[in-house]
């Protein structure tokens, strides 16, 4: 398994051979393995990644690896946006036909009467 850890403790997302039905066999000697992730949407924050062997059906910790840590910088997109940020699909009748999406989020701001 191959976890990303935000720097709070918060598993954002976690990757499994078994979940996903790929069968290593029996593992007797060293060697590598590679995990190809899509690309990331995580929001601005140090994350690291946790590497963890168990045994078959999630049982008993064969052994496990705090890896490197990265971070991801972005001037809007913060941890009050959550863990990640994904685009949405928006549709509506006060929303003009000939709306184009920006590239980027904009920043919101709050108006008091």
């Amino acid at each position: 398994m191959v976890s990303i850890v935000r720097s709070d403790g918060v598993t954002c997302c976690t990757y499994s051979t078994e979940a996903d039905g790929i069968s290593l066999g029996t593992v007797a000697s060293d060697g590598m393995l590679e995990l190809d992730i899509p690309v990331s949407r995580l929001v601005a924050e140090m994350y690291s990644v946790k590497i963890v062997v168990r045994q078959r059906g999630y049982q008993d910790i064969v052994c496990a690896q705090i890896g490197t840590t990265f971070h991801i910088r972005d001037e809007l997109l913060n941890h009050h946006f959550g863990v990640f940020s994904e685009r949405g699909a928006w549709r509506g009748d006060a929303i003009d036909a000939a709306a184009q999406p920006v590239t980027r989020p904009l920043p919101l701001a709050a108006v008091r009467d």
